[in-house]
């Protein structure tokens, strides 16, 4: 059990810190949004989490050249923007 609370400890505070020293990405949450497409569908279509979709809108995360090349075709943007 103490084992536990330490891990979750540790990850809130490596969240914490990521959300302190990242700049969100506010494009690409208004052109999802304009697109009327949630996290859970860009996901699902990606084939990686919704938490790691979350952190590559929110700057915590960059995402690979075939990563950013699906979300891109999938919003309809260059890729490049996360570059």
């Amino acid at each position: 059990m103490r084992y536990i609370i330490q891990h979750f400890v540790k990850k809130v505070k490596e969240v914490k810190f990521l959300l302190k020293n990242s700049q969100p990405r506010l494009w690409l949450k208004k052109i999802r949004k304009e697109k009327n497409i949630t996290i859970h569908e860009i996901a699902m279509k990606t084939g990686i989490t919704q938490q790691y979709y979350w952190y590559i809108e929110n700057g915590m995360r960059n995402p690979s050249t075939k990563l950013a090349k699906l979300i891109g075709n999938l919003l309809n943007f260059d890729w490049t923007n996360f570059y």
